[in-house]
């Protein structure tokens, strides 16, 4: 599932993330992975988009999101 949030904690020198879901009712993300070309930029409390897998996996899609720009289309 993809969905949109906040990094709320990072590890591994960036190249793990756990994300508080941006709606209520879903639950905080897993450990997930964190893209080479994010590694030195995800902050804390950062917005990203990111998907679950249902093997309980994940990913770290695009950060730095804001509401103009999931507006864009």
């Amino acid at each position: 599932m993809i969905d949109k949030g906040y990094v709320s904690d990072i590890k591994e020198a960036g190249r793990k993330a756990t994300v508080v879901p941006a709606f209520e009712g879903t639950s905080v993300s897993v450990e997930l992975v964190v893209p080479f070309f994010l590694w030195e930029c995800l902050e804390v409390k950062m917005p990203v988009v990111y998907a679950v897998f249902p093997d309980n996996t994940g990913v770290v899609l695009v950060s730095g999101i804001t509401n103009s720009m999931m507006a864009w289309n």
